[in-house]
């Protein structure tokens, strides 16, 4: 596989690394400027003669010509490139001091500290879609004393691209680079097969929240249940496809974006992904974000739909999730951004303090810094959530009788999901809407669902909230309320012999029932739960079918096998199926429904937790985009295994 350049800015240094003084790049004196803009295509030459600052500082550095703090380098690639293809090289004179970002996002390779000192570096940059792209360098502070210069010195980039066969990934290794590991690859021909815990005609024991197991040591190579499994024969094919069931419930989405920002996190990825309701806006921020990566899509959900804790304890509605019908809400919300705040106190730019400029400067925004992360970001969200509010006052509603629903539906949806992005999605992925002019259920995929965004609008149109939705001449209302966990076509690629290794469930409504079926605080809380309850009612149903699909596949599979094998015992194929149950504080379960910030942040961060102690309990049956990294640390969780003959509780 010989590497193809993309675009190069600057020259590779020869043997030991070559000072500024001494390359054989030429930058031009420019002044000063806080970010400046780099075309790789307008310029004329970039290799030698790169119109473009050559030193980035830190953003309280003296401002020295040829200096910026932030350097954005925008490019335009023909194609999509998959994981494996497209590789970024990078020489700032140290690598410990620069940092980047693709489309405000860093990939996950760019985190590893394998390569310090002087040098180029390379970096894997995972599955980059087709159309412009933003690569973002800043610079990372160093200890006092090790540089007159702070900062790092811009001396050679260059974006390669390598063709890959169809499905596979490579690892490229430049000339006079060590060759890095391997990803490590998930054994797929072994299966650890646990004792169950728990008889099949007790079910419904295992969904407990809040009890404690310690997990049976059977997952990863450490097992010896697992050492000691006889291979498969050669003949027979193995399962290596995974499957994300993302369920519906919007007050408690939060849980799953914390969830998927583990998974991102940690590089596993899906082949398939079926969603229902609220999980279908979960779903696309993880494939699909506008401008900015998945994980940070996905905490920005939390950020935009949470109320400031002062305003809800008056006003407890969610009022930035439901919005007015009506000509002026786009217009007036957009208007309001103009009022908002950044960080409070601002950070001091350049100009203000004379002489002692630096010296005050630094103080005044370490000290703003401090006060900011302790106490401003509260009084930011106050004061923004504030102006939100007017403007839902003030917004003139066009309700009236005669309207099918009470709110707008999702007026800035194009402002979250970028639908370019999901049709280059590698993997499939649905959403359900229930088609209420044929009476019957629809699955929409993802080629439906880019082409057409009001798809999206018609699998959230809940009744009496939202008006139904008109798709290809059909109405549709939610999915979410007659299949609120949906598998869509599964059981078809069971019975087509699609090899599906692993299903992952996230179940917030059925395992959280003894949460949100309770007493009403208030009336408000009372509506939100006659929401609720026949939606939990449904998913119920839902997880016992997914159950029976799970266990009546792997039968078939073992009758299968041994037709095939006359009689061989059938060993290590089996289909994976997964529960995850979140376990939430008992001193949080009457505010479970709540659209607060603090209630939303601490469902996010629990949701996060639980998804990091799932792939480190369970890693060996997922798969990954690159490698798995190190789980932070680990945790005793709940979660259920389902699939074998019974169910297995952790």
């Amino acid at each position: 596989m010989s590497p193809n350049t993309l675009w190069q800015i600057g020259q590779p240094t020869l043997g030991e690394a070559t000072s500024p003084g001494q390359r054989t790049t030429v930058f031009p004196s420019l002044p000063w400027t806080p970010e400046f803009d780099y075309h790789v295509e307008a310029d004329a030459d970039p290799i030698r003669q790169p119109h473009m600052p050559s030193h980035i500082g830190l953003p309280d550095s003296p401002e020295l010509p040829g200096t910026t703090a932030k350097l954005n380098i925008h490019f335009t690639l023909d194609r999509h490139y998959v994981s494996g293809e497209l590789w970024l090289i990078y020489d700032v004179g140290r690598a410990d001091r620069g940092d980047f970002r693709l489309d405000g996002h860093r990939p996950d390779d760019s985190d590893s500290d394998d390569h310090e000192g002087e040098g180029p570096r390379v970096v894997a940059l995972g599955t980059v879609a087709q159309g412009p792209h933003v690569l973002t360098l800043t610079a990372r502070s160093c200890p006092s004393g090790q540089s007159a210069l702070p900062g790092c010195d811009i001396v050679h980039l260059q974006l390669q691209a390598l063709q890959l066969p169809s499905g596979e990934t490579g690892i490229y290794v430049p000339p006079g680079r060590v060759p890095a590991a391997q990803p490590p690859v998930p054994d797929d021909t072994v299966s650890p097969h646990p004792e169950p815990f728990a008889p099949e005609s007790h079910l419904d024991d295992t969904t407990t929240i809040g009890a404690k197991h310690t997990p049976h040591p059977v997952f990863g190579k450490d097992s010896e249940m697992a050492e000691t499994r006889p291979q498969l024969p050669p003949e027979h094919q193995i399962a290596t496809r995974t499957v994300l069931v993302i369920g519906g419930g919007a007050p408690n989405s939060a849980l799953v974006a914390g969830a998927l920002c583990a998974f991102e996190e940690q590089g596993v990825q899906f082949d398939v992904i079926y969603t229902s309701g609220a999980g279908a806006l979960m779903g696309l921020l993880l494939t699909a974000p506008n401008g900015q990566g998945p994980r940070e899509a996905l905490w920005q959900a939390v950020e935009m739909t949470g109320v400031s804790d002062a305003i809800y304890r008056f006003f407890p509605v969610g009022y930035k999730t439901f919005f007015k019908p009506g000509p002026f809400t786009r217009p007036l919300n957009r208007w309001g951004r103009m009022f908002k705040m950044g960080q409070f106190p601002p950070r001091l730019q350049s100009g203000y303090l004379g002489e002692r400029e630096d010296r005050l400067k630094r103080f005044y925004n370490a000290w703003g810094d401090l006060w900011f992360r302790n106490r401003g970001n509260a009084f930011q969200r106050l004061y923004n959530d504030w102006i939100d509010l007017c403007l839902t006052m003030m917004n003139p509603s066009d309700l009236n009788l005669s309207s099918r629903g009470m709110c707008a539906s999702f007026p800035f949806l194009d402002e979250l999901v970028d639908w370019s992005k999901l049709e280059l999605f590698p993997g499939q992925f649905y959403i359900n809407a229930y088609n209420i002019t044929d009476q019957k259920m629809d699955i929409f995929n993802k080629a439906q669902i880019s082409r057409n965004p009001e798809v999206f609008r018609a699998a959230l149109a809940k009744p009496f909230i939202y008006p139904p939705v008109e798709v290809d001449g059909k109405l549709y209302i939610e999915g979410a309320d007659h299949d609120p966990i949906s598998i869509g076509n599964l059981r078809d690629r069971f019975e087509d012999n699609d090899l599906v290794k692993t299903v992952v469930v996230f179940d917030i409504l059925s395992t959280l029932d003894d949460y949100i079926l309770r007493e009403p605080r208030n009336v408000w809380d009372a509506y939100q739960i006659s929401i609720m309850a026949p939606i939990v009612s449904l998913a119920r149903k839902n997880v016992q079918e997914i159950q029976a699909a799970t266990i009546e596949e792997n039968q078939t599979r073992r009758q299968n096998f041994s037709e095939r094998h006359n009689g061989a015992p059938y060993e290590g194929n089996e289909l994976n199926g997964y529960i995850l149950n979140f376990e939430i504080p008992k001193s949080q379960r009457d505010n479970i429904l709540d659209w607060s910030y603090s209630n939303l942040t601490s469902l996010w961060r629990i949701g996060y937790q639980t998804g990091l102690d799932f792939v480190t309990h369970v890693g060996n049956d997922l798969n990954y985009r690159q490698r798995m990294k190190d789980p932070l640390r680990e945790e005793k969780r709940v979660f259920r295994r389902i699939g074998l003959d019974a169910v297995e509780s952790y």
